[in-house]
């Protein structure tokens, strides 16, 4: 999917943070100045309320290769999702208009 010329185009890609560290990611990754969009889930109980992801692990974050490459430099809790292709796993990147769609669907 990337070649030389596709690196610093934005873009949203898919990541894991594995061990619900989603938020601990999506603080990091806002620090360095990245978009992100987690799906929340608003749970109210008896003495509090909370906002806890709807889908474990997955974060989006919209920005170029080269800067989630060094944002991720180092942090074991998140990864790209990737898929297979040609042999070998790609980053999945989520085009503007279905990320911009499903963002409103959620």
């Amino acid at each position: 999917m990337f070649g030389e010329n596709r690196d610093s185009e934005t873009v949203w890609f898919a990541m894991s943070a594995p061990y619900r560290n989603e938020m601990r990611a999506k603080s990091l990754l806002e620090s360095k100045g990245i978009e992100c969009f987690r799906i929340v889930e608003s749970r109210t109980g008896v003495k509090s309320r909370k906002l806890l992801p709807a889908i474990h692990n997955l974060i989006f974050a919209h920005t170029t290769k080269e800067q989630i490459q060094e944002a991720k430099n180092g942090v074991h809790y998140l990864q790209y999702r990737v898929k297979r292709e040609m042999g070998k796993n790609v980053p999945i990147v989520v085009p503007d208009d279905q990320m911009a769609h499903f963002m409103t669907a959620c």
